[in-house]
């Protein structure tokens, strides 16, 4: 008991606390409306695909962040020469149509086209190209500056092209599987984030004083004064 009464005075109140209750229903709500076990209990009722639907938006989102802190970050930074720039270009381009790929897979659920690869295949897309863009840069960059790559970088990259043929593997034989287990991941995620939420907004909300209190503890304090005061006429007065 006395831990969690260090945790919850450590926490910093305010009294917007009741947005964290806001947002963790939210999150609460979504992760039950997109879990997968909808689909085991009744197809014909309309949430039954939502997960599979929400998962390539999620996907595609996730992608677009990578290309626009990560990878484009990697194209602006200085030492690279035209071919490694012509590939990074080429990635970048990959990637876009990749992430929009995925977007326009669950906006446009209803055509199958748009339904080909699950969350393994993608990731095996992203890591395998992005570890042969970076050995043909380790070649270049050996070959024009004169300077060792980092050897632990160049491991890296040779371990992202080993992985990558793999993991599309395991994605193209259990196609189905994959996706239902990552979004079974991204529902208890989900469903963490929001009872976390809710457990930090009843920590971080502020402490009501009682009134009543508040004036007899002004009272006692006046009391004390009072008979200090009296205490301190009482005594003798020493005489020179």
């Amino acid at each position: 008991m006395s831990k969690l009464k260090k945790i919850k005075n450590n926490v910093k109140k305010t009294r917007f606390f009741w947005l964290y209750y806001i947002l963790g229903a939210i999150a609460i709500i979504i992760s039950i409306l997109f879990a997968p076990f909808w689909k085991e209990i009744n197809t014909n009722i309309p949430m039954a695909y939502w997960y599979e639907y929400c998962l390539g938006l999620l996907i595609g989102i996730s992608i677009f962040i990578y290309i626009f802190t990560i990878l484009l970050r990697r194209i602006k930074s200085p030492g690279h020469g035209k071919v490694i720039r012509v590939l990074m270009g080429l990635e970048f381009a990959f990637m876009v149509v990749l992430a929009t790929f995925c977007i326009l897979e669950s906006v446009l659920h209803e055509n199958e086209q748009f339904r080909f690869f699950n969350t393994l295949e993608i990731l095996s897309f992203v890591i395998w190209i992005r570890g042969f863009v970076e050995i043909i840069n380790a070649y270049y960059y050996e070959k024009e500056s004169q300077q060792k790559y980092p050897i632990w970088f160049l491991m890296i990259n040779i371990f992202l092209i080993s992985v990558g043929p793999i993991l599309f593997v395991i994605g193209f034989k259990y196609h189905t599987t994959i996706d239902l287990v990552v979004s079974y991941i991204f529902t208890f995620l989900l469903l963490f984030l929001g009872s976390f939420l809710m457990i930090w907004g009843f920590l971080s909300r502020p402490i009501k004083i009682n009134e009543e209190i508040v004036v007899e503890e002004t009272k006692n304090t006046n009391n004390d004064e009072a008979l200090l005061v009296d205490d301190k006429e009482k005594l003798p007065e020493i005489k020179e």
